[in-house]
């Protein structure tokens, strides 16, 4: 009996051992699960912070880039404009002075046209009995006469008498210059001729 009990017992603590040890198995692999989830959720935690921060840099170098390419592209349109507004400087200029010789030129003809007498001869002429550098008047020329001639003697006839300019001799008087005058405005108006010279 004695010896019954004692195979008993020690069976008993074998027993307690056996469960002892595999409570702290259980334990054992309980912690490492746990370790190991914690481990995971640490990396999973630090990608995430690694993903946030690699998605801001982005987001800053193409807030940047944007940025730039929009000030080269004002850069550029400015300097494209800047580039028409010359080139339209140049040709305003081109054509101001092509108008410019048109005009001279049209006074010139005008002034060899009205430096001859009016039967040919020139004026200066000893044939003529004009003196030299006399400036004969000018003559009444009509207001439906070539727009060319009609700026031209606006120009080139001389200032000191302002009938000149309507190409009415010294004697004319109010009410013929007020018509010449609304004769000619009909011919040389902008909103009428086409001109370079006609404003």
């Amino acid at each position: 009996v004695v010896i019954a009990a004692a195979a008993k017992a020690k069976a008993a603590e074998k027993a307690a051992e056996r469960a002892k040890a595999a409570e702290r198995a259980k334990t054992e692999r309980a912690a490492a699960w746990a370790k190991a989830k914690a481990s995971e959720a640490a990396a999973r935690n630090e990608a995430a912070v690694h993903a946030k921060r690699k998605a801001a840099e982005a987001k800053v170098e193409q807030r940047q880039t944007k940025a730039q390419a929009k000030a080269q592209a004002k850069a550029e349109a400015l300097a494209a404009q800047q580039e028409c507004m010359r080139q339209q400087a140049e040709l305003q200029k081109r054509r101001a002075e092509q108008q410019k010789r048109m005009l001279q030129e049209a006074a010139m003809r005008y002034r060899q046209r009205q430096s001859a007498e009016p039967d040919g001869r020139a004026v200066g002429d000893a044939s003529g009995g004009a003196a030299a550098g006399h400036v004969p008047p000018v003559p009444l020329m009509a207001p439906d006469g070539p727009v060319d001639d009609l700026v031209a003697m606006a120009l080139a006839a001389p200032t000191v008498d302002p009938r000149s300019c309507l190409g009415l001799p010294p004697a004319a008087d109010r009410e013929q210059c007020r018509k010449r005058y609304l004769q000619l405005v009909l011919r040389l108006h902008p909103d009428k001729s086409t001109h370079p010279q006609a404003d």
